[in-house]
């Protein structure tokens, strides 16, 4: 087992300072197994904090083939939470977060999460369903973050960083763009697929033509109006299917589905497709959105199933 601490921006909307990545090398087929590889970490993490030993909570099948084993500790009355995340019977990585009220005993410096590959290459989608994935009827409905407006119609999108013309685009602007209408489907990476979503809207890579993407930049970091973020390799920004989409299945996009406009990233998990979306700020580096800071992969291509990161 190695861990590494690491600063943890994109969870600060969870009053949440830094996650700890670990590497696993452990059979894990039972909760036995996780309980024990638990235990271990919890040794580790005694060197920085004092906390109860961990609890289990609960396991949840992430697709067909990873599980993840949920642990608590305690400290005072504060918690981190423990992910043990295992693939066909083998840990593979565990995260914990430790939340701001304890961020002052952490006797470390935490770095930013640097990518082990920098994944900015397009994997190009394939038309069988993705490893893992089984067909539901509709999306299900996530809102880790809670739903920020039930009517978000005057809010607007800024184009910023790398770029040679930032740009702030309210509904008006992006009315007077092309539309574009697209089918396809929508795989979660807890392992659903919903086949056939006609989303219609303009084309990403139009508004940042617009913007002129500087030559250095290679990644998106994309925000919602709740806080929530993704990262996404340049590629599949100016890929000629992502749409900031304002109409899915022939109707304006509910405000439960990130309306009014949301980003549509077919190549990639639905993660990385981010509802509400306010602004997208070009970089040159990787950085951690919020859930590439709890483990999962820093590109998410559902065909290779990169659902979570594979650490140093």
């Amino acid at each position: 087992m190695d861990c590494r601490i690491y600063s943890s921006s994109a969870l600060h909307p969870k009053n949440i300072a830094y996650t700890v990545l670990c590497r696993l090398d452990d059979e894990v087929e039972t909760i036995r197994d996780a309980h024990r590889v638990a235990l271990n970490i919890w040794e580790w993490v005694k060197q920085f904090l004092e906390v109860s030993p961990p609890v289990f909570m609960e396991n949840e099948p992430i697709g067909m083939t990873h599980l993840i084993y949920r642990y608590r500790m305690s400290a005072g009355k504060h918690y981190l939470s423990l992910r043990i995340v295992s693939r066909e019977k083998h840990g593979e990585i565990a995260v914990i977060t430790i939340p701001e009220a304890l961020a002052d005993k952490i006797n470390a410096e935490p770095k930013l999460y640097r990518s082990r590959t920098e994944p900015t290459d397009y994997v190009e989608p394939r038309e069988e369903l993705p490893p893992g994935q089984y067909i539901i009827s509709s999306p299900i409905i996530y809102r880790i973050l809670g739903q920020p407006c039930l009517d978000c119609s005057d809010t607007g999108i800024i184009i910023a960083g790398l770029v040679e013309k930032p740009l702030q685009l309210g509904p008006d602007d992006l009315e007077r763009y092309p539309q574009k209408t697209i089918k396809a489907d929508l795989h979660c990476v807890t392992g659903w697929t919903v086949k056939d979503i006609e989303w219609r809207g303009v084309l990403l890579k139009r508004v940042l033509d617009d913007a002129r993407v500087r030559p250095d930049a290679r990644y998106g970091l994309v925000y919602g109006l709740d806080g929530y973020s993704a990262i996404i390799p340049l590629p599949y920004l100016l890929d000629e299917q992502t749409l900031l989409a304002t109409h899915m299945n022939g109707e304006p996009i509910a405000p439960e589905h990130g309306g009014p406009i949301r980003l549509v990233v077919p190549a990639l998990y639905g993660w990385k497709s981010v509802k509400w979306v306010s602004r997208i700020l070009l970089l040159d580096r990787y950085l951690d959105g919020f859930w590439e800071s709890l483990g999962y992969h820093e590109r998410g291509s559902p065909w290779l199933e990169e659902r979570f990161k594979k650490p140093w």
